[in-house]
Formats: C-alpha cells, sequence, structure tokens
C-alpha cells in the first residue's frame, strides 16, 4: 500500500511523503525556483547579532524602496509567488527577520520582554545594511512586533501597515504551502467566519476589562 501511495503522489520515500503531508514540499520547490531564477535578486543570510544568528530573508530589487516585514506564522515568511512578483515589480525590498525562536534554540526572553528585545535586534539589522528609516508592514501574529518597532523607533518608521490573518495567503494553493496547524485556523476563517468573529469579540472583550497585559504574555 504504501508503495503504491509513493507511486501516485510521484515520490520516493517516506520522508518527502511526511514532508508532503506537512505541507513542506511546496515550499521547498518554491525556494529551488527562486534559486534558479537567474533574474531574482531575492536571497537569505544569516545575520550576527550578539549571540544569535538571525536568518534574514530579502525579497524584491536590491536598490528597492525598503519595507521591514514582520511575518505572521512561526514557520517562516512564507511569501507567495504573486506577493514575491509584486515586490519587483513596485521596486519594494522586502526585509524579513524571522521571528524569536524560528530556527533557533536560544533562550530570547518571553512576553513584552521578548518582543521588544527582537525588535532591537531588527533595528540592528537595518544599522548593519546602512538603511536609516523603513516603512513596516505586519500581519496577524506578527502586530505586537510591528507596533513595537514603531514606538520605540518612531523616527525610523516611516509608516505602519497592518494586513489582515488571510493576508498574504489567498489562495486554497498557497494555503497547502502552510503547515496543517498554520492552515487549519486560516481555513476555519474563510469556511467559518462568524467563529473567527467570535474569537475577535473575546479578545476585545478581555481588553475592555483591562486584561490586555495577561492576553498579550499569553500571546
Amino acid at each position: 500500500q504504501l508503495k503504491r501511495l509513493l507511486a501516485k503522489l510521484e515520490i520516493g520515500s517516506q520522508g518527502e511523503l511526511i514532508a508532503l503531508y506537512g505541507g513542506y514540499r511546496d515550499v521547498c520547490s518554491l525556494y529551488a525556483v527562486a534559486e534558479e531564477t537567474e533574474q531574482s535578486e531575492d536571497e537569505a543570510r544569516c545575520v550576527q547579532i550578539d549571540h544569535l544568528q538571525v536568518q534574514v530573508h530579502f525579497y524584491g530589487p536590491k536598490n528597492g524602496a525598503p519595507v521591514l516585514y514582520f511575518h505572521p506564522l512561526f514557520g517562516g515568511p512564507f511569501l507567495p509567488d504573486a506577493m514575491v512578483r509584486c515586490c519587483h515589480e513596485k521596486g519594494i525590498r522586502l526585509i524579513v527577520p524571522w521571528r524569536p525562536y524560528c530556527g533557533r534554540d536560544a533562550d530570547e526572553g518571553k512576553g513584552i520582554d521578548m518582543v521588544r528585545g527582537f525588535v532591537e535586534r531588527a533595528a540592528q539589522i537595518l544599522d548593519q545594511l546602512a538603511i536609516t528609516d523603513v516603512a513596516v508592514l505586519t500581519a496577524s501574529g506578527g502586530t505586537p512586533f510591528a507596533l513595537a518597532f514603531a514606538q520605540r523607533f518612531p523616527e525610523r518608521c516611516t509608516k505602519l501597515v497592518i494586513a489582515g490573518p488571510t493576508v498574504p495567503i489567498s489562495t486554497s494553493a498557497e494555503l497547502r504551502m502552510l503547515g496543517l496547524g498554520h492552515r487549519l485556523p486560516l481555513q476555519l476563517a474563510r469556511l467559518l467566519p462568524a467563529a473567527m468573529r467570535m474569537y475577535v469579540r473575546a479578545v476585545l472583550g478581555k481588553l475592555a476589562k483591562g486584561l490586555d497585559g495577561p492576553y498579550l504574555e499569553h500571546f
């Protein structure tokens, strides 16, 4: 049965089958395509900040207008092809430092201290790139980091754009790029928006009762 399954899916190992089930096979193929495209200026590199190696992804032309992107998912930025093409077409240089605990096992704190520590490192990355000010883009779970950056470095933040939870993931094909744990909430929001409205009301109810500190600590 396993051999027939591997043959039908056109894959050669159980490891690849597990990767496919987790939604990672498409992500790997996207990066492979990006690396093979000669005209692409997209890249990834590790930047040393204090004792941490922080992975940073870049999308768009190197001389494009700098935009600091605080990505929403713990698994990485996962930018769809359409958004990468848009960066090139609009002349935008998207700078995407991976969130705390993404690909690192060093202690980066928790709660508000973790958020503040990360935005300090984001600013140091900009310093290393000789970038004085940026527009800031974020979505969903990246929002606390973006707001903290704008609060800590108002002179460097020219604009702050907060996108909705399903941006930039907008199609079923793009959803399949994500692991199951990230994919299910987005599918739920799309298939049962009433559930998402209930969640938002519950959060607003907590904030109205002055429980924003415990909520953010947990978040």
